[in-house]
Protein backbone atom coordinates (compact mmCIF):
# COMPACT_ATOMS: atom_id res chain seq x y z
CA UNK A 1 0.00 0.00 0.00
CA UNK A 2 2.28 2.04 1.11
CA UNK A 3 4.85 1.37 -2.15
CA UNK A 4 1.53 2.26 -4.29
CA UNK A 5 1.27 6.08 -2.18
CA UNK A 6 5.00 6.48 -3.33
CA UNK A 7 4.36 5.45 -6.73
CA UNK A 8 1.65 8.22 -7.75
CA UNK A 9 3.38 11.35 -9.22
CA UNK A 10 3.28 14.75 -8.24
CA UNK A 11 0.53 15.27 -10.90
CA UNK A 12 -1.24 12.32 -10.40
CA UNK A 13 -1.58 13.81 -6.46
CA UNK A 14 -2.08 17.33 -7.33
CA UNK A 15 -5.44 15.58 -9.32
CA UNK A 16 -7.05 13.68 -6.41
CA UNK A 17 -6.30 16.25 -4.42
CA UNK A 18 -8.35 18.30 -6.88
CA UNK A 19 -10.86 15.48 -6.83
CA UNK A 20 -11.13 14.95 -3.42
CA UNK A 21 -11.55 19.25 -3.01
CA UNK A 22 -14.02 19.01 -4.92
CA UNK A 23 -15.96 16.27 -4.26
CA UNK A 24 -15.75 17.46 -0.61
CA UNK A 25 -16.55 21.09 -2.15
CA UNK A 26 -20.08 18.99 -3.48
CA UNK A 27 -20.74 17.57 -0.16
CA UNK A 28 -20.54 20.46 1.37
CA UNK A 29 -23.10 22.54 -1.07
CA UNK A 30 -25.41 19.84 -1.34
CA UNK A 31 -25.10 19.88 2.99
CA UNK A 32 -25.88 23.84 2.71
CA UNK A 33 -28.83 23.02 0.53
CA UNK A 34 -30.28 20.36 2.67
CA UNK A 35 -29.84 23.09 5.25
CA UNK A 36 -31.23 25.96 3.47
CA UNK A 37 -34.18 23.54 1.95
CA UNK A 38 -34.92 22.59 5.72
CA UNK A 39 -34.60 25.39 7.51
CA UNK A 40 -37.22 27.05 4.67
CA UNK A 41 -39.47 24.47 5.71
CA UNK A 42 -39.16 24.85 8.92
CA UNK A 43 -40.00 28.33 8.89
CA UNK A 44 -42.89 27.89 6.11
CA UNK A 45 -44.62 25.53 8.64
CA UNK A 46 -43.71 28.20 11.35
CA UNK A 47 -44.79 30.70 9.76
CA UNK A 48 -48.12 28.53 8.82
CA UNK A 49 -48.33 27.80 12.70
CA UNK A 50 -48.09 31.40 13.61
CA UNK A 51 -50.88 32.75 11.01
CA UNK A 52 -53.15 30.13 12.07
CA UNK A 53 -52.50 30.85 16.01
CA UNK A 54 -52.61 34.68 15.62
CA UNK A 55 -56.56 34.11 13.41
CA UNK A 56 -57.04 31.91 16.36
CA UNK A 57 -56.91 34.75 19.02
CA UNK A 58 -58.45 37.35 16.54
CA UNK A 59 -61.22 35.42 16.63
CA UNK A 60 -61.34 34.84 20.17
CA UNK A 61 -60.57 38.42 20.76
CA UNK A 62 -63.54 39.53 18.45
CA UNK A 63 -65.74 37.31 20.44
CA UNK A 64 -64.61 38.38 24.14
CA UNK A 65 -65.43 42.11 22.59
CA UNK A 66 -68.49 41.05 20.68
CA UNK A 67 -69.73 39.65 24.28
CA UNK A 68 -68.27 42.35 26.15
CA UNK A 69 -69.53 44.90 23.67
CA UNK A 70 -73.52 43.28 24.53
CA UNK A 71 -72.97 43.00 28.18
CA UNK A 72 -71.94 46.44 29.14
CA UNK A 73 -74.58 47.55 26.27
CA UNK A 74 -77.07 45.39 28.13
CA UNK A 75 -76.18 47.26 31.57
CA UNK A 76 -75.99 51.10 30.44
CA UNK A 77 -79.72 49.92 28.80
CA UNK A 78 -80.52 49.42 32.36
CA UNK A 79 -79.00 52.26 33.32
CA UNK A 80 -80.12 54.63 31.25
CA UNK A 81 -83.87 53.16 31.50
CA UNK A 82 -83.57 53.99 35.13
CA UNK A 83 -82.99 57.43 34.19
CA UNK A 84 -86.07 57.91 31.86
CA UNK A 85 -87.97 56.52 34.45
CA UNK A 86 -86.52 59.65 36.36
CA UNK A 87 -88.02 61.78 33.61
CA UNK A 88 -91.62 60.83 34.21
CA UNK A 89 -92.99 64.06 35.61
CA UNK A 90 -90.68 66.02 32.68
CA UNK A 91 -93.05 63.97 30.27
CA UNK A 92 -96.11 64.37 31.72
CA UNK A 93 -95.59 68.09 31.95
CA UNK A 94 -94.33 68.82 28.56
CA UNK A 95 -96.58 66.15 27.29
CA UNK A 96 -99.73 67.95 28.61
CA UNK A 97 -98.37 71.74 28.05
CA UNK A 98 -97.97 70.51 23.79
CA UNK A 99 -101.64 69.07 24.26
CA UNK A 100 -103.60 71.97 25.87
CA UNK A 101 -101.33 74.56 23.93
CA UNK A 102 -102.83 72.57 20.86
CA UNK A 103 -99.34 72.45 19.16
CA UNK A 104 -99.87 69.91 17.30
CA UNK A 105 -102.61 72.04 14.85
CA UNK A 106 -99.72 74.61 14.14
CA UNK A 107 -96.52 74.79 12.08
CA UNK A 108 -94.50 76.66 14.32
CA UNK A 109 -94.56 76.80 18.20
CA UNK A 110 -93.49 79.09 20.83
CA UNK A 111 -91.02 76.38 22.66
CA UNK A 112 -90.47 78.67 25.65
CA UNK A 113 -93.29 76.83 27.89
CA UNK A 114 -92.07 73.60 27.45
CA UNK A 115 -88.09 74.17 27.00
CA UNK A 116 -87.02 73.58 30.62
CA UNK A 117 -88.93 69.79 30.28
CA UNK A 118 -88.05 69.16 27.21
CA UNK A 119 -84.48 69.79 27.00
CA UNK A 120 -83.83 67.33 29.82
CA UNK A 121 -85.53 64.86 27.29
CA UNK A 122 -83.50 65.71 24.70
CA UNK A 123 -80.74 65.99 26.41
CA UNK A 124 -81.17 62.30 27.37
CA UNK A 125 -81.67 61.37 24.29
CA UNK A 126 -78.62 62.73 22.95
CA UNK A 127 -76.41 61.21 25.48
CA UNK A 128 -77.68 58.11 23.95
CA UNK A 129 -76.95 59.02 20.86
CA UNK A 130 -73.28 59.95 22.32
CA UNK A 131 -72.76 56.41 22.72
CA UNK A 132 -74.11 54.53 20.45
CA UNK A 133 -72.19 56.46 17.36
CA UNK A 134 -69.15 55.87 19.32
CA UNK A 135 -69.61 52.39 19.82
CA UNK A 136 -70.40 52.35 24.03
CA UNK A 137 -73.46 51.35 23.19
CA UNK A 138 -75.30 48.98 20.58
CA UNK A 139 -77.80 50.49 18.53
CA UNK A 140 -80.16 47.10 18.93
CA UNK A 141 -80.23 47.98 22.49
CA UNK A 142 -80.94 50.84 22.59
CA UNK A 143 -83.68 50.45 19.70
CA UNK A 144 -85.09 47.74 22.10
CA UNK A 145 -84.89 49.71 25.28
CA UNK A 146 -86.30 53.38 23.74
CA UNK A 147 -87.03 53.06 19.87
CA UNK A 148 -90.87 53.51 20.72
CA UNK A 149 -89.93 56.65 22.65
CA UNK A 150 -87.31 58.50 21.26
CA UNK A 151 -88.55 58.38 17.44
CA UNK A 152 -92.17 60.43 18.08
CA UNK A 153 -89.96 62.95 20.49
CA UNK A 154 -87.58 62.96 17.50
CA UNK A 155 -90.39 64.22 15.14
CA UNK A 156 -91.77 66.25 16.92
CA UNK A 157 -88.21 68.10 17.65
CA UNK A 158 -87.55 67.74 13.87
CA UNK A 159 -91.06 68.99 12.59
CA UNK A 160 -90.93 71.92 14.61
CA UNK A 161 -87.25 72.96 14.23
CA UNK A 162 -86.56 72.56 18.09
CA UNK A 163 -82.90 73.03 17.67
CA UNK A 164 -83.60 76.00 15.88
CA UNK A 165 -86.00 77.80 18.95
CA UNK A 166 -83.67 76.23 22.05
CA UNK A 167 -81.48 78.95 21.65
CA UNK A 168 -78.25 76.80 22.20
CA UNK A 169 -75.38 76.73 19.57
CA UNK A 170 -74.84 74.71 17.10
CA UNK A 171 -72.84 71.83 18.92
CA UNK A 172 -76.07 70.93 21.35
CA UNK A 173 -77.87 68.14 20.37
CA UNK A 174 -75.86 66.98 17.64
CA UNK A 175 -76.43 63.14 18.20
CA UNK A 176 -80.07 63.07 17.81
CA UNK A 177 -80.13 62.69 14.43
CA UNK A 178 -77.14 60.10 14.04
CA UNK A 179 -79.42 58.30 16.59
CA UNK A 180 -82.39 58.64 14.59
CA UNK A 181 -80.18 56.94 11.42
CA UNK A 182 -79.35 53.87 13.55
CA UNK A 183 -82.35 53.46 15.03
CA UNK A 184 -84.20 53.11 11.39
CA UNK A 185 -81.28 51.01 10.33
CA UNK A 186 -82.36 48.54 13.25
CA UNK A 187 -85.73 48.85 12.24
CA UNK A 188 -84.13 48.21 8.75
CA UNK A 189 -82.27 44.83 9.37
CA UNK A 190 -85.25 43.30 12.10
CA UNK A 191 -88.14 44.12 9.94
CA UNK A 192 -86.71 44.35 6.46
CA UNK A 193 -88.51 47.35 6.03
CA UNK A 194 -88.04 51.42 6.73
CA UNK A 195 -90.82 52.75 9.09
CA UNK A 196 -93.98 54.57 8.34
CA UNK A 197 -93.64 58.28 8.72
CA UNK A 198 -94.87 59.07 12.65
CA UNK A 199 -97.84 62.00 11.44
CA UNK A 200 -99.28 64.59 13.81
CA UNK A 201 -101.94 62.64 15.08
CA UNK A 202 -99.62 59.83 15.84
CA UNK A 203 -98.27 62.55 17.79
CA UNK A 204 -101.17 63.57 19.37
CA UNK A 205 -101.80 59.79 20.54
CA UNK A 206 -98.21 59.51 21.77
CA UNK A 207 -98.06 62.66 23.70
CA UNK A 208 -101.59 61.52 25.39
CA UNK A 209 -100.16 58.30 26.61
CA UNK A 210 -96.90 60.50 27.76
CA UNK A 211 -99.36 62.44 30.20
CA UNK A 212 -101.46 59.83 31.14
CA UNK A 213 -97.97 57.75 32.13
Amino acid sequence: MIKCILAITPEESELWTAIGTFALAGITFVAIGVQIYWNRKVLRESRSSFSSQLNLLQSQLKDENENSFKYNSIKLGQMFDSQFIGLTEDRKKSAGLILRNDFLAHDTINYAPIKEKMDEIYDFFDTIGYFVKHNYFKAEVAHQYFDYWFSPYYTFFATYHIKEFSGYDETVWNNLSSLSQHMDRVEIDQTGRARKPITKEDLKEFFQQEENI
